[in-house]
């Protein structure tokens, strides 16, 4: 949740968000696994469906070995 609540906090919205449900996981084997979550979350002014990416390479340096991005985060209709 704290990228989800970076990337907020990068658009002006310092809200705090808290996960609701998974929507949506998959998983893809590359130079490590490629984890892509779309997760609903809530706290601002609307639920939100953020779709989140997760590359885990676990060989790697204690900093290196993952790495979080925000793809997106749209308002749930």
């Amino acid at each position: 949740m704290t990228a989800i609540n970076d990337y907020f906090c990068e658009k002006g919205d310092d809200s705090p968000r808290a996960a609701l449900r998974l929507v949506k996981a998959t998983c893809q084997l590359v130079a490590g696994n490629l984890y892509r979550f779309t997760i609903e979350v809530s706290g601002g002014q609307t639920i939100d469906e953020c779709t989140v990416k997760v590359w885990s390479r676990p060989w790697l340096p204690k900093q290196e070995a993952t790495k979080t991005t925000v793809l997106d985060c749209v308002p749930k209709i």
